[in-house]
């Protein structure tokens, strides 16, 4: 009897064993990242520098509409409002009340509206890229293909789970920047304010 059962054991072991599980890909990720309206949060900026002992750090809030636009709202050490979108990067200016175009570069800009907003399909023709883990616990890794890019990046890591939750990137000279986001809301009532910036 013990030698049947044992038998039987070792054939439910073997079949939950070798049963395939759902893999977690990229589609998936780009489906998860990009099905909220909009995306609301903190982040806290640590910018290492090889030549400071010390990060230089920044706090904010920031909104984002995938595939469209990001609020990038610095709080300390001083307030700064960036709008992020297909159009370019713009500064807010309290002195016209109005956006004035920023001078990043396209590529710049796609680069961090794609890495924030999930566009993996955008990332693919620039970065060959690894995923690790599941839905609500991955990691995603990026080297870049470009050459130009190679030249500013060794790589990009990202973690996060229904939303990014951190942002890493290595630079060629030794810097890194880091971005943490916290206290996420996902399809939250926007303010008039931000509400109005995001009206283009």
């Amino acid at each position: 009897m013990k030698t049947l059962r044992h038998y039987v054991l070792c054939l439910l072991l073997m079949f939950f064993t070798a049963a395939p599980l759902a893999a977690f890909e990229l589609q998936d990720l780009e489906k998860t990242l990009q099905q909220p309206a909009a995306v609301q949060g903190a982040f806290v900026q640590k910018r290492h520098l090889k030549s400071l002992p010390d990060p230089l750090i920044s706090h904010g809030q920031f909104v984002l509409v995938p595939r469209k636009a990001l609020l990038w709202k610095m709080e300390k050490p001083f307030a700064n409002r960036l709008r992020v979108s297909a159009r370019g990067v713009e500064q807010y200016s309290d002195a016209t009340r109005r956006w004035v175009k920023g001078n990043q570069t396209a590529n710049q800009v796609k680069l961090f509206l794609s890495l924030l907003g999930g566009d993996t399909a955008g990332l693919r023709d620039s970065f060959d890229i690894t995923l690790h883990g599941k839905a609500q616990d991955w990691r995603m890794v990026l080297h870049p293909r470009d050459a130009l890019l190679q030249q500013i990046f060794t790589r990009i890591e990202l973690t996060g789970g229904q939303t990014v939750r951190s942002i890493v990137l290595y630079e060629k000279q030794g810097d890194r920047n880091e971005m943490l986001f916290e206290r996420v809301q996902l399809n939250p009532e926007l303010n008039a304010q931000d509400t109005d910036d995001l009206r283009f």
